[in-house]
């Protein structure tokens, strides 16, 4: 079963490093959402800023999806039979 345990360590390991990159995400996101707040509240330009924030909200959560999925890919993921040892 050592070839199993291996699987297992590759998926665990894919596993965290797809959290991993979902937690920068978070980190960005929370960064950005200050700054796009404190250009609002000091702009004359709202209008302008309020749709970049738009789409850049859009984008960000697109990419929050897409982390989310890898990391249920890689948590759903079983280990290959091929690696299995009888």
């Amino acid at each position: 079963m050592e070839a199993a345990g291996g699987d297992l360590d590759v998926a665990d390991a894919s596993a965290l490093s797809a959290l991993q990159e979902l937690r920068k995400t978070q980190e960005s996101l929370q960064q950005v959402t200050s700054y796009c707040s404190s250009i609002y509240a000091t702009s004359d330009k709202s209008e302008e800023l309020m749709e970049s924030t738009r789409k850049y909200t859009s984008d960000a959560l697109q990419n929050v999806v897409y982390h989310v999925h890898n990391v249920g890919l890689q948590v759903n993921q079983p280990p290959t039979l091929a690696t299995i040892a009888y």
